[in-house]
């Protein structure tokens, strides 16, 4: 449903552009396609980008890890968290070399392949040579999809995603120290940024323990 959805409205937007019935919608546009040379990233502020690379790593990992064990829940499978390092480090440490963002798991993409069906990294892979294919040779393809289709689909299929959330009411009748610990830091990220908010729920968490150490 979701390739029909964007085939037909790439084709309708292209072939409406120059008639009367063309609407101003916000497309995707043309984008550079190709590779870049690999290049060594440039080390001008090490101390000062120490902040932020700690956060992305800790939130980097932290999502991850989170979608793992969701989809190894349905599914009835073991996460090596070992596994998952080594498997983010190397792609961090390659993607650097080419100007890439910092990445990590993506939760739309996620649970559109869990929506789908999918059970092995033989998706994955099908998706990377897709993605290369229109990097490389057809990124013309893309130019006219409108980006209104592109969040409707993350939307609906991150909507199991957000129902997660009435897990809370759950982790408070198990755990209530660990529901104080998810309230202050997701309250924290919310109010403040999210460097603030890790920082201050680590030290909160810190604190529950000590308070707990001493009863």
């Amino acid at each position: 449903m979701e390739l029909i959805l964007v085939v037909s409205t790439t084709l309708t937007v292209q072939f409406t552009r120059q008639t009367a019935w063309h609407f101003p919608i916000n497309t995707v546009g043309r984008f550079k396609s190709g590779f870049p040379m690999p290049v060594l990233p440039p080390l001008k502020d090490p101390i000062g980008m120490m902040g932020s690379a700690i956060s992305i790593a800790i939130i980097s990992f932290v999502m991850h890890i989170s979608l793992c064990r969701i989809v190894s829940k349905k599914y009835q499978y073991v996460v090596s968290s070992n596994q998952e390092w080594l498997a983010l480090g190397t792609m961090h440490t390659t993607s650097s070399f080419f100007g890439c963002f910092a990445g990590g798991s993506s939760l739309g993409r996620t649970m559109m392949q869990v929506k789908i069906g999918t059970r092995t990294q033989l998706s994955t892979i099908i998706c990377s040579c897709v993605l290369i294919i229109f990097v490389t040779v057809a990124s013309g393809l893309l130019e006219h999809l409108p980006k209104p289709v592109l969040a409707s689909i993350v939307v609906v299929a991150m909507k199991d995603l957000f129902v997660q959330i009435y897990t809370c009411s759950k982790l408070r009748k198990k755990n209530f120290v660990d529901y104080l610990i998810f309230a202050t830091t997701f309250t924290s990220v919310v109010v403040l940024n999210v460097n603030y908010g890790l920082i201050i729920g680590v030290v909160f968490e810190l604190l529950t323990v000590v308070l707990r150490s001493q009863w």
